[in-house]
């Protein structure tokens, strides 16, 4: 599965049919974790999709801003306005398009436990601009998922409410554990990441002992795997739909 990291003729060779894009925001997170922490969490929920998707995806990089209206003006955060995000969104799928990519899948952020599958939680035009870029070109076909929302049910059978308040953390303390995100350079087929966190792993709230490494496994886990299942099966349908 090629990613913006390779070669542009290991891209042509590869013949990516569908695009896998990451739509994180750059905004306060309090006193202990970073204004990066939303797209540190879609890199490695990104990272364990891929392995779920095929090898003839392409993996986008991870969009880093995004609408944060709830936290404009504090120390941290970055917004674009509606109108911005939603042509932003349209240049990134119709240069893909124009390199006869015909499916891409949008991860917006990484949605809540329990939260909505149709309502988009933050970034709130990606569904707006999502339904645009499919009427404007029928033969074309772009979804939208957030996936601790799609993974939601299974992760409360997994887990305690306890553990559940804190799967955000444990999935940041299991991912500075690995080489995705280690100080470290990461080996070649080791994710995609494109900046480093260095320093992160040293911020209190990430070593507490009350916060298992184990929970941040075992969830991002379950968050790749029903997310990629969600976009197999949605463009499986849509494609028989549409023959």
């Amino acid at each position: 599965m090629p990613t913006f990291q390779n070669t542009t003729i290991e891209i042509r060779d590869a013949g990516p049919k569908m695009a896998l894009w990451g739509i994180g925001s750059t905004e306060n997170h309090g006193e202990t974790l970073p204004p990066g922490t939303d797209i540190l969490l879609l890199e490695g929920i990104l990272n364990e999709v891929r392995r779920h998707t095929g090898e003839s995806s392409y993996i986008v990089p991870t969009m880093p801003f995004g609408t944060s209206y709830e936290r404009f003006g504090t120390i941290g955060t970055i917004n674009l306005q509606y109108p911005t995000l939603k042509q932003v969104i349209r240049d990134v799928v119709e240069s893909l398009y124009d390199q006869k990519i015909r499916e891409v899948a949008i991860i917006n952020g990484h949605g809540s436990i329990g939260g909505s599958k149709v309502t988009c939680e933050g970034n709130e035009i990606v569904k707006t601009a999502v339904r645009q870029l499919n009427y404007d070109h029928p033969n074309f076909q772009a979804i939208w998922v957030q996936p601790f929302s799609e993974a939601g049910e299974e992760l409360c059978k997994e887990f305690s409410s306890q553990q559940q308040d804190i799967i955000e953390i444990a999935i940041l303390k299991h991912l500075l554990s690995t080489d995705l995100f280690s100080r470290k350079e990461p080996e070649s087929d080791g994710g995609f990441i494109s900046f480093p966190f260095l320093g992160l792993d040293d911020r209190r709230i990430l070593s507490e002992s009350s916060v298992d490494i184990d929970v941040g496994r075992r969830a991002v886990s379950i968050v790749g795997k029903k997310t990629a299942n969600y976009i197999n099966e949605t463009l499986a349908k849509l494609r028989e739909i549409k023959n």
